[in-house]
């Protein structure tokens, strides 16, 4: 049965999420062995749950299996690294999986007449629909193109010159490097947004 538009889209229907071992490594270079685990774990979990997690972190280290000292003490500076506190949901959130989370559901709304999320890097699973088809050359050249304007502007936002960086390797590097950056201009820039779309509407109704 396909999904009408006025029906919210079921985050248990994330199944699938593609893994990019460069930028995986990039973000975890620094973790120790038992920290890459437990942040894998982390990430399946909360894609596929489609939400962020508890702020007990009692109970989080329950749901994750993080039973000895060393696993608790890996899960405690892994959400100090990682993750914000949102203190009015009682949750802990992390930036990029809340961004991933957002692009999968706004391309399920838009392929609703067929089930299919349409983005390559998550997929849902039906047996209706037909697996996806892999990229042209000069679609990944497109694609990639697409990924280097991106963090080239976001790099540019938060004041770094990209222009003598050649190359999507260094790119990614030096854009890693900013990623904590990056990331607090994005949500200082959404709250600002949000703040003047309640006022005008607050004008609009007085």
């Amino acid at each position: 049965m396909r999904n009408s538009k006025n029906t919210p889209i079921s985050s248990s229907a994330m199944h699938y999420v593609n893994h990019n071992f460069g930028d995986w490594e990039l973000e975890t270079r620094h973790m120790t062995r038992i920290e890459k685990s437990i942040y894998l774990d982390m990430r399946t979990n909360y894609l596929k749950d489609g939400k962020p997690f508890t702020s007990d972190v009692d109970l989080l280290a329950h749901r994750l299996s993080c039973n000895s000292d060393n696993e608790r003490k890996a899960l405690e500076i892994i959400l100090k690294d990682k993750f914000k506190l949102d203190k009015r949901t009682k949750s802990y959130k992390h930036t990029a999986w809340e961004t991933t989370l957002k692009n999968y559901r706004a391309r399920n709304w838009e392929n609703s007449t067929n089930d299919t999320t349409g983005s390559s890097d998550v997929t849902t699973d039906d047996s209706n629909t037909i697996s996806n088809t892999p990229l042209t050359d000069a679609q990944r050249k497109a694609k990639s193109r697409d990924a280097e304007k991106i963090m080239r502007q976001q790099l540019s936002d938060i004041g770094v010159d990209s222009t003598g960086t050649k190359g999507m390797t260094k790119l990614r590097k030096l854009f890693d490097i900013h990623q904590h950056k990056i990331n607090s201009n994005n949500n200082n820039i959404a709250t600002c947004h949000s703040e003047s779309h309640a006022k005008r509407s607050y004008n609009y109704k007085t």
